[in-house]
């Protein structure tokens, strides 16, 4: 079976966002602490992890559900193969996500004067 042109573009879409998808893996959630300096208060550290994560969560959730419902109309197991790796991919941004989201908690309570309240 031939992919249809969304398909096709979804898949294009799948590899350019590599890039995006691997600054969200790298990017630490606190850049002072990354250097080892441990009194300095990183504001903005968390939402530098959330710009190229939310991209990602997105692009790669739709190849995911897309790719998914190829292989039930085929049953080809080469779809199944994007799938596996779109959430290799997710799977790997999730714990910096995880970490800017806590850095961002001990950021709002701990740093409000500084930080102020929200993102």
């Amino acid at each position: 079976m031939k992919l249809k042109w969304y398909y096709r573009l979804l898949l294009t879409a799948l590899v350019l966002f590599l890039p995006v998808a691997w600054f969200a893996v790298i990017l630490p959630p606190n850049e002072y602490l990354a250097q080892g300096i441990e009194s300095a208060v990183d504001c903005d550290g968390p939402i530098g992890v959330m710009v190229f994560a939310i991209p990602s969560y997105i692009v790669y959730g739709m190849g995911i559900f897309s790719f998914i419902s190829i292989y039930l109309e085929t049953r080809n197991t080469n779809y199944l193969l994007v799938v596996f790796i779109c959430c290799s991919i997710l799977a790997a941004v999730t714990p910096n996500v995880l970490a800017a989201i806590s850095q961002h908690d001990i950021n709002a309570l701990k740093y409000v004067d500084t930080c102020g309240k929200g993102w």
